[in-house]
């Protein structure tokens, strides 16, 4: 699927009638924005096909707008009819309050390291604390996967600094992967207040 631009009825014919082993979808939306996603999922249902996913990225620095948006996505689908379209964040990361300013282009060297350095920066505390907070939270949504950005070695978005070293991300990250590793079956977990979140599970024997 295409943003922007009248979507070709006939592209969608083509796609799904001659290829139907293959999925057909997108169109990783910059972010979750329903006046940009409404046209295109109306187009789709007036075209007489269903997307197989919808997808679209985000980064904020808010557990609860990246976890909310799988549920609002739900919803949008569903009112077109799209029950069985999946759901995709297909880029999404901690963003120092939600601005770029240091990571791509920077207005001054002070923004960049604050950008990439420190407890704000895309691999600091801050980071890995929301990392976990939104991978816990995406097991209560209807998203179907999501795509961390990124793996790469280099730059400020991956789990390596620059000297090579795995970063405060790259152990949330790891804690996670054991977590789900070990654990198969979740507890009923309840929180006093926004600012906390909980979490628990059992392993096979339920002894953690």
């Amino acid at each position: 699927l295409r943003a922007g631009g009248r979507v070709h009825r006939h592209e969608f014919a083509v796609a799904f009638e001659e290829f139907p082993d293959i999925r057909v979808g997108g169109p990783a939306f910059c972010s979750y924005n329903e006046e940009q996603i409404r046209p295109l999922l109306k187009e789709c249902k007036e075209s007489g096909v269903a997307p197989d996913f919808l997808s679209w990225h985000c980064y904020t620095r808010d557990p609860d707008e990246i976890i909310s948006a799988a549920d609002k996505a739900r919803r949008l689908c569903d009112s077109f009819g799209f029950m069985n379209t999946e759901l995709v964040i297909d880029e999404w990361h901690y963003i120092r309050k939600n601005s770029r300013d240091g990571i791509q282009g920077a207005s001054s060297p002070e923004a960049m390291m604050r950008a990439r350095e420190g407890r704000e920066g895309c691999a600091g505390i801050d980071s890995a604390v929301f990392t976990t907070q939104v991978e816990l939270g995406f097991h209560d949504t209807p998203l179907s996967k999501s795509h961390f950005y990124g793996c790469d070695v280099g730059g400020c978005w991956g789990y390596l600094d620059s000297f090579r070293r795995p970063n405060k991300t790259y152990y949330a990250m790891q804690a996670m992967g054991e977590l789900m590793a070990s654990c198969k079956e979740r507890a009923m977990t309840r929180t006093a207040g926004r600012t906390l979140g909980a979490f628990g599970a059992w392993t096979a024997d339920r002894r953690g």
